[in-house]
């Protein structure tokens, strides 16, 4: 209090406490506090480390490896006399309740290496297998330029027919985009265009089968996304607000992981 100590808050309080101070005759005395948690003790000292106040980073057995505490007990003595410091048996360490089972660890990686590099997955050991991914996206735009779109009137031209052909092509050039996809064959390619008149939005739904080792999630998506660039760029001359959203995996068969379906 005299130094100024720990005056960051409560400003106003530390104003009442001095001015009761200087009505009185003040004797101050110094009193042992007892040792703070180790846990402080240890975050004390890291932070001196971080800020470069300590040369060498804390250790946590620095802090954590002794199990006695020291606590100051008010002695039934008279006012005058000083507290006295009464040191407490060690401490046993509490019996740790049984822990439930550890979950399942969490599915690796497949396409990062023991070093974290990206890299290819080997699927030489899988089998042939007939598999299908289907995805899903929307294009929402004006309802003038929906009736554009309907009509075949765009400048560009049919923008429904010119997506459809973008979006099969794209489905064959996945691995040329995505690094790690792996280049296979491809036996069939759909992509399927519904204008909503409600919801001023052409919906877009991508299917693509095979029969290889590996499934064609990727292509169905790339697919569903290159269609929804092409509508957008057909009619971005007539609409500036042109929005493309949700374009996700909706269902994936075959393969050893499973079906999976989202919708």
């Amino acid at each position: 209090m005299t130094q100024g100590w720990r005056r960051w808050q409560d400003y106003e309080r530390w104003d009442r406490l001095d001015g009761l101070c200087r009505e009185r005759v003040v004797d101050w005395v110094w009193r042992q506090e007892p040792p703070a948690p180790p846990e402080n003790e240890f975050v004390w000292a890291q932070a001196e480390w971080e800020s470069g106040g300590r040369t060498e980073s804390p250790k946590a057995a620095e802090f954590f490896g002794k199990k006695t505490t020291v606590d100051v007990k008010e002695a039934e003595t008279p006012p005058d006399e000083e507290p006295v410091l009464i040191a407490d048996e060690p401490l046993d360490e509490p019996e740790s309740p049984e822990s439930p089972e550890s979950p399942e660890p969490a599915a690796e990686l497949t396409h990062l290496d023991a070093e974290g590099h990206a890299q290819m997955v080997d699927v030489g050991g899988k089998a042939v297998t007939e598999r299908e991914a289907v995805a899903k996206g929307s294009v929402v735009m004006r309802p003038e330029t929906l009736a554009l779109v309907a009509a075949g009137e765009l400048e560009k031209g049919d923008a429904l027919a010119t997506a459809r052909i973008a979006g099969i092509m794209a489905a064959k050039q996945a691995p040329s985009l995505i690094p790690l996809c792996h280049p296979i064959p491809l036996s069939h390619v759909a992509v399927e265009l519904e204008l909503d008149e409600a919801a001023s939005t052409v919906h877009i739904t991508a299917t693509v089968r095979t029969n290889a080792q590996t499934g064609v999630e990727m292509e169905a998506m790339t697919a569903v996304s290159v269609a929804a660039l092409t509508i957008y760029d057909m009619c971005k001359a007539v609409d500036r607000g042109i929005r493309i959203e949700a374009v996700r995996l909706v269902r994936k068969t075959g393969g050893k992981s499973g079906d999976i379906i989202l919708e």
